[in-house]
């Protein structure tokens, strides 16, 4: 009887775990099921994050801003260009972290097309070089930029200008348009894109403080 009882008992065990793990394995990824229409998410020196807007209305700890160099800037210089910026923002509580990605004189002001006539065509797929600085007439035509700050409120943020010495990465892996048509002409030009981030940046305040991104990853909507 005794016997019996211990065979039982190592056969509730099994099945138990055998119920832990299938649940387990079920657990949903928030970035493979649509839980954040924006985000970035990677390690930030070795530790995991995930900065967000999410679908979740309820749930609206950051938001999208996008930006985008002023059609003034031409008037200056026909090398100038325009520079796109897109980044994940606290809501309310500015004690959060910032971080933004700029894509750098993206459209040249001596080009005969408008901004939204190429848009589109602004993202493609591929990946990106890092510019030495954000200056919209000097900085690297097509390349890329990032910022990162531990909370809103704070003076103190990073950036991956004026870094000539490490390996930066960045790509994208998707590009979607994303625009708003009146009838058949396009109102409000939109690109969303996805990809991938590993990167270091300098705090601007104080060259020797560096903080350092690995596995990044990135959903983000550009406007024009």
């Amino acid at each position: 009887m005794k016997k019996n009882i211990t065979f039982n008992q190592i056969a509730i065990l099994l099945l138990s775990l055998t119920l832990f793990i299938s649940c387990g394995s079920n657990e949903e990824d928030p970035l493979d099921n649509d839980t954040y229409l924006w985000y970035f998410s990677g390690k930030l020196n070795g530790e995991p994050f995930i900065y967000g807007q999410k679908n979740d209305i309820s749930n609206q700890t950051y938001f999208v801003a996008t930006s985008n160099t002023l059609p003034s800037t031409c008037a200056y210089s026909s090398e100038n260009g325009f520079s796109f910026n897109s980044g994940i923002y606290p809501n309310f509580d500015e004690s959060l972290p910032t971080m933004d990605i700029e894509f750098n004189r993206m459209h040249l002001c001596s080009s005969d097309l408008s901004t939204i006539e190429v848009f589109n065509n602004l993202f493609p797929v591929k990946e990106y070089e890092f510019s030495i600085n954000d200056d919209d007439k000097d900085a690297n035509a097509g390349k890329v930029g990032m910022y990162y700050s531990p909370s809103a409120d704070s003076y103190d943020y990073y950036t991956t200008y004026y870094d000539n010495t490490s390996e930066n990465y960045f790509e994208i892996t998707k590009s979607t348009e994303n625009n708003i048509y009146f009838g058949t002409e396009i109102y409000s030009a939109g690109q969303t894109i996805e990809g991938n981030f590993s990167i270091k940046l300098y705090n601007v305040n104080d060259p020797t403080d560096f903080v350092e991104i690995t596995d990044g990853k990135f959903k983000m909507e550009f406007n024009n």
